[in-house]
């Protein structure tokens, strides 16, 4: 399906809860000896996924629920502009998470 470097996006429907599946799943075993412990999130577990498809740009193909991602465009001595402001970051101790805000405009944290 795949044509030159084109990104695909899958559509999987509405978003479900883990705890709701979780309960489920104990529900369809159907043991009263299962239990359901919570321990915290753990080191890059994250709490939500980050909803990438957006049907108003994305390109649709044949396939229903699979998209093509618009993609933006980036020249190569853009990307070496953007490695340079990374390397002086670097040398001068810059706040790195800043740096990254400014560089990559997608970057974001919790």
């Amino acid at each position: 399906m795949a044509d030159d470097e084109e990104l695909y996006i899958l559509d999987m429907g509405e978003p479900v809860r883990i705890k709701d599946l979780a309960e489920r799943m104990v529900q369809l075993y159907g043991s009263p000896d299962v239990k359901i412990k919570y321990v915290g999130l753990r080191p890059c577990e994250k709490l939500y996924e980050e909803l990438l498809l957006d049907k108003e740009n994305d390109r649709a193909t044949e396939r229903g629920r699979i998209y093509i991602a618009k993609q933006e465009k980036i020249e190569r001595w853009e990307i070496e502009e953007l490695m340079r402001t990374l390397e002086r970051a670097l040398e001068h101790h810059s706040d790195m998470k800043e740096v990254l805000r400014t560089v990559v405009p997608t970057y974001h944290t919790q």
